[in-house]
């Protein structure tokens, strides 16, 4: 289905029961809303569940003024407002674990729960020696040739599987443009060095595949333990692409902990 905004045609899939908890999915960086597929066809026989090509991605529109999370933020909240969903749990996949925070925080009034998988705590900012780092080797990347760019941004730990992998470098090789691409890196890095003011006040299930980056691993325990409430969950045999790699166990941990959030939403009834 399409969304007319008020900046473009946003592509989405809206299925399941109306009157049920609506899950919404977030893909990441060069993905489309396919990269849930198998979430879609595993929940919506329980809960209403929403996917969408982000802005700059897939057949939705381009920003012509450029991306940043304040704007899909937006695009968001007016997704939910057209749909009727008043509130609902947030499931963002790397870059989409940044931008559901990005609107769990600006937004609360809207956000149920939320689900970060195989990203960091928006909340505290990267460091500045860090952004430095990343901000020299994104200004290399301008001498890149897009295949090899695409397949470092696809890296081995991306996906696990030979399907995930395959998904996720056609993916951003066929629809994403190579300015396009160090445009939204660098939208990343920008948003990862400011960060948001303070932690995510919602529940939160922190997910990756246990064969993920280490430092990614290391940062996701770290906001477990600081975060009180907070459930952590690492996939087996699943890299970056959790939700892809390992399908069944995802879906089983995100089952568990949406059994929670409905016990907790009828206690408070």
């Amino acid at each position: 289905m399409i969304l007319k905004t008020k900046r473009g045609p946003l592509r989405f899939r809206d299925e399941g029961p109306r009157s049920s908890t609506a899950l919404v999915f977030v893909h990441g960086l060069g993905a489309d809303h396919r990269c849930f597929v198998k979430q879609l066809v595993h929940f919506r026989k329980k809960y209403r569940v929403i996917a969408f090509d982000l802005p700059n991605h897939g057949e939705s529109f381009t920003f012509t003024n450029g991306m940043s999370y304040e704007s899909v933020s937006d695009t968001v909240k007016e997704l939910l407002d057209a749909r009727g969903i008043e509130r609902a749990v947030l499931c963002g996949l790397s870059m989409g674990g940044h931008l559901v925070q990005h609107f769990a925080f600006h937004h609360p009034e809207y956000v149920a729960g939320v689900v970060d998988v195989g990203s960091t705590p928006l909340h505290k900012p990267l460091p500045f020696r860090n952004y430095l780092k990343l901000r020299l080797f994104f200004a290399s990347c301008r001498f890149i040739p897009k295949q090899i760019l695409v397949k470092i941004i696809a890296g081995k730990d991306r996906g696990r599987t030979e399907k995930s992998q395959d998904y996720l470098i056609n993916r951003i090789a066929s629809r994403t443009a190579k300015r396009d691409m160090l445009k939204m890196l660098r939208m990343m890095l920008k948003t990862a060095r400011k960060g948001i003011d303070e932690a995510i006040k919602t529940p939160l299930l922190i997910v990756h595949g246990e064969n993920d980056q280490k430092w990614l691993i290391e940062k996701a325990q770290r906001w477990h333990e600081e975060t009180p409430g907070s459930v952590y969950r690492s996939i087996p045999d699943a890299g970056h692409i959790a939700n892809q790699d390992n399908a069944r166990h995802f879906n089983h941990a995100l089952e568990q902990w949406l059994e929670t959030i409905e016990d907790r939403t009828k206690d408070e009834k």
